[in-house]
């Protein structure tokens, strides 16, 4: 049952809401935050991978590190998260932007270690190169634990083969074996794509339109991958192999054991590709970081809420046609952008959607939408898409901003991709950005 009255609600359950939930509640008590959520949020779908800052913001080229992104930011983008976080007053008043964000995300990453049980290999001053299902690399600082033996400097003159599941149609092994294979040589690492092939799961007749997260829960079933296991030795030829690849499938809860038993049974080197969503890589780590954490969550989807003096006293809550209203002290936004609603069209108008607050895209406001203003002629383009940074304006303190560029309501704060100023998808900063704006929300409450 939703309460009647809550100290400090957060709005929206992905990374950023439960993040920020969790630094509030390290202020007034975990009986006082709640979450509110309509759906389980996009964090779920994640890669698995945790990115600082993986590409230039002003022309797209590869960062050496998370870091350097962030002094990028610092240097030239007044209005990016990472350099309004650093703007804070506090005790470290004195030094540059780039520090003062940096201190603030190293502090929010130790926490974030913690929740998650130590789970991220990785490091903010090295950003690495890791193998997706497109057959492409991707820079990030921090990875999950089964995909380590697949950084790209790691497989300079390996041989690695390549398997898929029969019946999951979204990894080709030697469609992506070839393609990292060839690529590779971009970044002067040559490895040998030895073989591929795709082999069934016991215990699963699928042939077509298998998911992810029915692989990884059966795998998690000890004699399933006894029998998985026998299958890999019976079908593969792995002379000369010294690496074997999957999709990120291997186990659901034991995806931390799976790996390191496969790799025992095989004697060789295991590891997970990246994948897009649908995966199960981001939703085993969100599972860890709920567990963890500790907050209560509440379904439902906030459509609306009563504001009094500058204030939010309020907010209207639809759980699937039950309607409530809840008291509230503090509030953070952390409903994310486009895909679930967070900032919203309507017509040529374009605003967040639950407080009606303004939109901006880092330089200007936009108050309506015109789609051959906020794009690119090329849809792959190194310029960044205008729409993709458009979201609400934060002060220092993550407090939305109107027209004015005055504060909306002086109890309303918000965290993650929410914010506008910049563009997570080609920055490959979405983590970095989520962790360090609720670390700010949730200790300003």
């Amino acid at each position: 049952m939703i309460p009647n009255r809550i100290e400090v609600a957060v709005i929206g359950g992905g990374l950023a809401g439960i993040l920020a939930a969790y630094f509030a509640s390290k202020k007034v008590g975990k009986e006082n935050v709640a979450i509110f959520s309509k759906a389980e949020g996009a964090t779920a779908l994640m890669a698995g991978t945790f990115d600082i800052f993986g590409y230039n913001p002003i022309n797209g080229e590869l960062l050496f590190s998370g870091e350097e992104g962030i002094r990028i930011a610092a240097d030239f983008l007044p209005n990016h998260p990472y350099t309004i976080v650093g703007k804070r007053n506090g005790n470290d008043l004195g030094k540059p932007v780039a520090e003062r964000t940096l201190s603030y995300l190293n502090s929010a990453l130790s926490e974030f270690q913690k929740l998650t049980e130590n789970i991220l290999f990785g490091d903010i001053n090295k950003n690495a190169l890791m193998p997706t299902t497109l057959g492409t690399y991707t820079a990030t600082a921090f990875y999950s634990p089964s995909m380590k033996k697949g950084v790209l400097d790691d497989l300079n003159d390996k041989k690695v083969f390549f398997v898929g599941i029969k019946g999951y149609g979204d990894f080709h092994p030697y469609y992506v074996a070839k393609c990292l294979e060839y690529n590779a040589k971009r970044y002067g690492i040559s490895f040998t794509a030895e073989a591929s092939i795709k082999v069934k799961v016991p215990n699963i007749d699928m042939t077509s339109n298998l998911d992810p997260f029915t692989i990884s829960r059966a795998l998690d079933d000890d004699l399933i991958f006894s029998e998985f296991i026998k299958t890999l030795e019976e079908n593969l030829d792995l002379s000369g192999v010294s690496h074997i690849a999957f999709p990120p499938v291997l186990g659901f809860k034991k995806f931390r054991e799976r790996y390191q038993e496969l790799g025992d049974a095989l004697g060789l080197e295991v590891f997970e590709i990246v994948s897009p969503p649908p995966t199960s890589a981001g939703l085993r780590i969100l599972e860890i970081l709920r567990k963890n954490t500790d907050i209560k969550t509440y379904r439902g989807d906030v459509y609306s809420f009563i504001a009094r003096n500058g204030s939010i006293e309020e907010l209207l809550i639809n759980d699937y046609g039950n309607k409530y209203r809840v008291k509230v002290s503090k509030v953070i936004l952390a409903t994310g952008k486009f895909i679930s609603d967070g900032i919203v069209q309507e017509g040529r108008k374009i605003r967040e959607r639950i407080f009606e607050l303004p939109v901006f895209d880092g330089n200007n406001w936009v108050r309506e939408y015109w789609p051959l203003k906020l794009t690119e002629a090329k849809f792959f383009n190194r310029v960044m898409h205008r729409f993709m940074r458009i979201g609400v304006k934060v002060n220092q303190d993550m407090q939305p901003l109107n027209f004015e560029n005055e504060v909306a309501y002086e109890n309303l704060y918000a965290a993650g991709s929410v914010i506008g100023g910049y563009n997570y998808p080609y920055e490959k900063n979405g983590f970095g950005v989520a962790l360090t704006t609720a670390y700010v929300a949730g200790n300003k409450i």
